[in-house]
C-alpha cells in the first residue's frame, strides 16, 4: 500500500468521511500530502499510503467521539512515528495525552498511563486493506 497514491476525494471516499472534513484537518494541520501538497487553485494533494491510515486512525477516532484537540495530538504523534512504525505492531494510548506503545510493551504502557482509549493500529491496516481490496 506505501506504493499507492490518492488525491483528495479519493482518500475522503476511503476513510469514509467529507471531502470537506479532510480539507478542513489538513487547514489545521491534522493530515497533510506527503506525496505532492497542493499550490493554489489548480493543483492538488496527492497522499500516499501512510498519509492513508493516518486519516483512517483519525476518522475512526472522531466516529468515536474523540474532540477535535485530541485528534490534533493523534495527528502529531502518529507524524512524529511515522518513520519508525514498522507496521501493525503499534497501539495508540489516549488519555490525557496520547501516546503510541509498541504491542511488546502494551502492558507497562497502560499501567503507566491508564488510557480511557486504547486503539490498535492493526485495525486501521486491515480496515484500509478491506476498503482497497474491491478497488486493485
Amino acid at each position: 500500500m506505501r506504493d499507492r497514491t490518492f488525491t483528495l476525494p479519493e482518500l475522503a471516499s476511503l476513510v469514509d468521511v467529507e471531502y470537506r472534513t479532510l480539507h478542513t484537518w489538513i487547514g489545521r494541520g491534522l493530515l497533510a500530502a506527503s506525496r505532492e501538497q497542493a499550490q493554489g487553485s489548480g493543483t492538488r494533494n496527492v497522499f500516499d499510503g501512510g498519509d492513508a491510515l493516518e486519516a483512517y486512525v483519525l476518522a475512526d477516532l472522531r466516529r468515536a467521539g474523540v474532540e477535535l484537540s485530541k485528534l490534533e495530538q493523534v495527528a502529531a504523534e502518529l507524524r512524529q512515528s511515522r518513520d519508525d512504525r514498522a507496521g501493525s505492531g503499534d497501539v495508540l494510548l489516549i488519555n490525557g495525552s496520547v501516546s503510541l506503545s509498541h504491542r511488546e510493551d502494551f502492558a507497562e504502557a497502560v499501567g503507566r498511563t491508564s488510557p480511557t482509549l486504547v486503539y490498535d493500529l492493526a485495525h486501521a491496516h486491515s480496515g484500509l486493506a478491506d476498503r482497497l481490496e474491491p478497488r486493485l
